[in-house]
């Protein structure tokens, strides 16, 4: 669609566009899924996309007893009306007379709308990231934020690409910590002098102001109320009713306890005893607790937690199902900002297009429209009123970050109780 600007729009409008581009790091890190936007209202906004294929290896010269069916693994991802970001102002036709009113209004919007974008994904990620490490101490040291790799590399992950994100305070420790060293490299100048981060082990490092706190927990006495809370996943049918398979989305699962002192409270970080992550290919015991973290249902004794426990089978994602009565133990015992990691392919960010081009000829116009480099659409709507003289300005852009493997992202937690 043709651009309708004044010359100070088009120019703010075009800056408007670069300065999206640049602060939409999130976005551009994250794998965007655009399908045809009527075939995603179609589907109710829903859309069940394919979990990473696992399957099982035998050993021998006879392998006529090893063949099985495969699982067809899938997970949804969701978008919704209250997904659309948007960032609006009103001028009057005085105040639009000065020209860096409707400009710096423009940059100022856009700004806003990326930061919402970059705010859902970090929080996504916080809410649901079932990798998780702790440190009694803050988090400064090349050690503290390879944890991150190291629980990656231990599952398997693959070699898909990392990113971190650090919060100003953590980004300023790090720094602090190459620039105080008694060595003369031009990485370490650059962290003292410009505070630029390097990579860290696999990670691609960035600066964010996007991470919010995560809670404290009080529990002391959880465990597990019954053996054999594990889960086969199983494809999911949608010829039945959706509690039938039981478990179809490999995320999430509910598992019963008993609350003798305090309770899980939602987006928690705990482990059980005896269950241990283990490989994704090789099914190898890392000897390392799984991290998971509660969803939903917080403070009852039948929380959803993710993942779900795949104790066998080609999807096996622990070492053993827990036993009954198997102690459970809240990591976030400390408020804290964490600091964020992810792999490329963990997060899907859901966008779509919103049908602007159907105001056309009524008192809205559409002055611009922008695909950004990740594949989000930003409309810039303007609509003006003879009874006031008044002009109102929209941006828009419409997508939401879905975890589609809780197990390729997570968290570090500085100043717990316990390293883990």
């Amino acid at each position: 669609m043709a651009n309708s600007l004044s010359k100070v729009e088009q120019i703010a409008w075009e800056e408007a566009c670069e300065a999206f581009e640049a602060s939409n790091v999130f976005a551009n890190n994250a794998d965007v899924y655009k399908p045809d936007a009527g075939f995603a209202e179609s589907a109710g906004q829903t859309i069940r996309i394919p979990y990473a294929y696992q399957i099982q290896s035998s050993t021998g010269l006879d392998v006529s007893s090893d063949y099985k069916d495969i699982t067809d693994i899938t997970v949804p991802i969701s978008l919704s009306a209250s997904d659309i970001k948007n960032a609006s102002f009103t001028l009057s036709a005085i105040e639009g007379n000065v020209s860096h009113r409707v400009s710096g209004n423009m940059l100022a919007a856009v700004r806003k709308i990326s930061s919402d974008v970059s705010t859902d994904v970090a929080n996504t990620i916080i809410d649901k990231g079932a990798l998780v490490g702790a440190e009694t101490t803050a988090l400064t040291t090349y050690a503290h934020f390879a944890k991150a790799d190291a629980m990656l590399d231990e599952i398997e992950a693959g070699s898909d690409e990392r990113f971190l994100y650090l919060n100003p305070r953590m980004g300023m420790g790090l720094a602090n910590e190459l620039g105080m060293r008694a060595t003369d490299n031009s990485r370490d100048h650059a962290a003292y002098g410009n505070a630029q981060l390097p990579q860290v082990a696999s990670f691609d490092v960035f600066k964010t102001n996007a991470l919010k706190e995560i809670g404290a927990d009080s529990v002391t006495t959880v465990t597990v109320n019954g053996a054999d809370q594990d889960s086969d996943p199983v494809a999911y049918k949608s010829d039945v009713t959706p509690s039938a398979p039981s478990n179809n989305d490999i995320r999430t699962q509910v598992l019963t306890v008993t609350n003798t002192s305090g309770s899980l409270t939602n987006g928690d970080v705990f482990t059980i005893a005896g269950v241990n992550r283990v490989g994704i290919d090789t099914k190898t015991d890392t000897g390392q607790l799984m991290t998971f973290r509660v969803i939903s249902g917080g403070g009852t004794t039948t929380p959803t937690i993710s993942p779900a426990i795949v104790a066998a089978g080609a999807y096996q994602n622990v070492s053993a199902a827990p036993g009954n009565g198997a102690v459970i133990t809240a990591i976030n015992t400390a408020a804290s900002s964490p600091a964020v990691f992810t792999t490329k392919n963990a997060v899907r960010l859901f966008a779509s297009d919103l049908n602007v081009e159907a105001l056309a000829g009524s008192a809205a116009t559409v002055l611009g429209t922008y695909t950004t480099s990740s594949g989000l659409s930003v409309a810039f709507i303007r609509q003006g009123t003879i009874d006031t003289l008044a002009t109102k300005y929209r941006f828009t852009t419409w997508s939401k970050a879905n975890v589609v493997d809780p197990l390729k992202c997570g968290l570090l937690l500085p100043s717990q109780g316990a390293a883990i």
